[in-house]
């Protein structure tokens, strides 16, 4: 395996990632934000048609469901927008949303790195 296999992230770290852009109701009429969204779906989308190709439908079903969880939670995110005590509160999430797969994609090269011999106490 090359040096820089290890530091490729899996594909739940894509989704994460995915989820982080669906939240940008103050900002989404910056061009860059727009492209960050569809092009998370667009990727959502290759991964659950790869996933079907391989007859892998556990997979199949986790992408289709993150496909249409990123639609609908955008579209709740543009509609209630107004509604937000401030209207930066949905960055908050986003914030969170990668902190999070930040942390899970360390963890995930902390394993795939680890020696056999790190491995045993």
């Amino acid at each position: 395996m090359s040096t820089i296999a290890y530091f490729v992230p899996s594909r739940f770290v894509v989704v994460i990632g995915a989820l982080s852009t669906t939240f940008s109701y103050e900002m989404w009429n910056i061009f860059w934000m727009q492209v960050a969204y569809f092009a998370s779906l667009a990727i959502l989308f290759e991964f659950s048609r790869n996933a079907a190709k391989q007859m892998q439908w556990r997979e199949y079903y986790f992408f289709v469901t993150a496909f249409i969880a990123l639609v609908v939670i955008h579209l709740i995110d543009l509609g209630s927008g107004a509604d937000m005590i401030r209207r930066w509160d949905d960055t908050e999430l986003k914030e969170l949303i990668l902190a999070i797969g930040l942390c899970y994609y360390a963890v995930e090269i902390y394993l795939k790195n680890r020696t056999p011999s790190a491995a045993s106490p």
